[in-house]
């Protein structure tokens, strides 16, 4: 105790470099704190269910909004397509009118505005494919010397099996011993850095005949050592991808916290405007 307080008193000061950098969402942030430093998140889904989507509000809101620096790794899209998504989500622009080169005089300068306001972004990308959790931590390093006395935000990777396991590969493991290493690297780099790291997983898909019920723990791959290295693991989740005729359902998703290791579990509704692939707290 000693070690960490004076006093009784300065229990309840509250240190600025442990505070969490706010996603921009007000119910997650409410829960979680924010993306706090030294903790490694799950933002797990099925496919098409708006991961990366979440996982670019989430980008942006830090890089725009509270102005932190982030660093993005991605390995499955080129970086042109996530760009074109970056932009229509700042935007709230259709991606297909954006893609297709029509988009109205509306989108195009809300397009605009958001290629300013990314030009001034403290957004630091890496696209390179297949990284090792060790290549991650080297880049991060480099990064964090480059940033100096300001402080880097947090750390998104898309997604977990597109990485690079040579780092903790050795003869006659077994992918979930693998993918337990993996992800324990990547817990050790965030303590290490002091800095949240966010990686992305992909759920194998729902079955149809089970009318779209929300993910659980045991749907994560390898769910014993994924889940096991994680502070907090969130699934997204869209009941309208499997449902489409229920008006009830239509541009609603949920965000399910499943595990906290310091807070609450539970679940709340957003709004995905699916044609600019971003979610919102409300429309």
């Amino acid at each position: 105790l000693s070690t960490h307080y004076d006093d009784v008193e300065r229990v309840f000061d509250l240190d600025p470099r442990e505070q969490g950098t706010p996603s921009g969402f007000a119910w997650q942030d409410e829960k979680t704190g924010g993306y706090i430093p030294g903790k490694l998140y799950i933002i797990a889904a099925r496919p098409s269910m708006g991961k990366t989507a979440k996982a670019i509000n989430d980008v942006s809101n830090i890089c725009l909004k509270s102005k932190k620096p982030v660093a993005l790794f991605t390995f499955e899209q080129p970086k042109d397509e996530l760009l074109q998504r970056l932009l229509c989500c700042r935007a709230t622009a259709s991606l297909t009118d954006f893609i297709k080169g029509r988009s109205d005089a509306g989108d195009k300068e809300a397009i605009r505005k958001a290629y300013r306001d990314y030009l001034e972004a403290p957004l630091y990308w890496d696209d390179s494919r297949s990284l090792t959790a060790s290549q991650i931590r080297a880049k991060c390093l480099r990064l964090k010397k480059k940033l100096g006395d300001e402080e880097l935000g947090a750390v998104f990777i898309d997604q977990l099996s597109f990485m690079n396991w040579a780092d903790v590969y050795e003869k006659g493991l077994q992918p979930p011993m693998l993918i337990g290493l993996m992800t324990r690297a990547l817990k050790f780099m965030a303590r290490e850095l002091h800095v949240p790291v966010i990686l992305l997983c992909q759920l194998k898909r729902g079955d149809k005949n089970a009318k779209g019920a929300p993910p659980t723990l045991a749907d994560l791959k390898e769910s014993g050592s994924i889940e096991e290295n994680a502070d907090v693991v969130a699934f997204i989740h869209r009941a309208e991808y499997y449902d489409r005729t229920d008006p009830a359902l239509k541009g609603k998703g949920d965000d399910i916290i499943a595990k906290q290791r310091q807070g609450p579990v539970g679940s709340h509704v957003l709004i995905y405007l699916a044609s600019s692939c971003k979610w919102v707290d409300k429309w």
